[in-house]
């Protein structure tokens, strides 16, 4: 080993959150066919503040300069959500609906390093900077499920489109960064989903879907954050969204005191 250091990081952590929901529920008629409506606005603050000390043990004691970071975050969130039931015979059934997030996520964080070991911080304006991460996702979708004796089937498709805004700077005089992008992606998600009676109490099922993972403010984030001069994580704002295909083969057996479900599952 030729060098040996002690981290010590001491945080704090001031967090308030609060939500308002508003529900609507119409039952059109009292076989199913209804329509419902979910309105949610979620409104978040954090501030996390971090002092980190070192020290070098081996090969001989050194104090080491210490950093003092403050990281504040605001987050405001709106969504709203409304669903069309309409059953048609006894095993028909139609659903569609739309559904729209809207986020906006502004961290502010700050660096200050010690000047040698003197007590004295000053800030750091290449690493300090403001973040703001704004993400609008739009959600038309419908299914239709049918039954013809021992078989059943269940097929939707979604389509999604997301918005994505990126605000990025910092205050340095020597290199100063300011980072905007826009991007808006388009994407068509089925699901199928199948499923076979082989008795009253044993059936088979078959599913697909594709979905989509998108990254998060924090993996686009340009600007590097550290807890110390060698533990450093930075975002990259060229990520894409990732997309999946899943299937699923399923079987269920019931008996009177037990139940046996396996499945084969394959995602891509």
């Amino acid at each position: 080993i030729e060098e040996r250091i002690l981290r010590i990081e001491t945080e704090s952590e001031d967090d308030s959150n609060y939500q308002f929901s508003l529900n609507y529920i119409n039952n059109l008629n009292d076989n199913g066919h209804k329509l419902t409506a979910d309105l949610q606005y979620d409104r978040g603050k954090e501030t996390e503040r971090s002092l980190i000390t070192e020290q070098r043990t081996f090969p001989n004691t050194l104090e080491l300069s210490a950093e003092d970071i403050i990281q504040k975050e605001n987050e405001k969130e709106f969504l709203g959500q409304i669903d069309y039931v309409l059953p048609i015979g006894e095993n028909v059934q139609f659903e569609a609906g739309y559904r729209g997030s809207f986020e906006e996520t502004e961290t502010d964080y700050t660096l200050f390093e010690e000047t040698g070991t003197t007590g004295n911080f000053i800030r750091n304006d290449s690493l300090s900077n403001i973040f703001t991460y704004n993400e609008n996702v739009h959600a038309f979708y419908s299914q239709y499920g049918n039954k013809f004796g021992d078989f059943s089937f269940l097929l939707g498709l979604r389509v999604e489109n997301t918005q994505l805004k990126v605000d990025a700077e910092n205050v340095s005089e020597n290199a100063p960064l300011n980072l905007n992008f826009d991007k808006d992606y388009t994407g068509l998600f089925p699901t199928v989903n199948l499923t076979y009676e082989l008795k009253e109490n044993e059936n088979i099922t078959l599913g697909y879907n594709r979905r989509i993972n998108r990254p998060r403010s924090w993996f686009i984030n340009p600007f590097p954050s550290r807890s110390s001069e060698a533990n450093v994580f930075q975002g990259n704002p060229n990520l894409d969204p990732a997309y999946a295909s899943a299937f699923d083969l399923g079987y269920l057996k019931r008996w009177k005191k037990l139940t046996l479900t396996t499945s084969i599952y394959y995602q891509n």
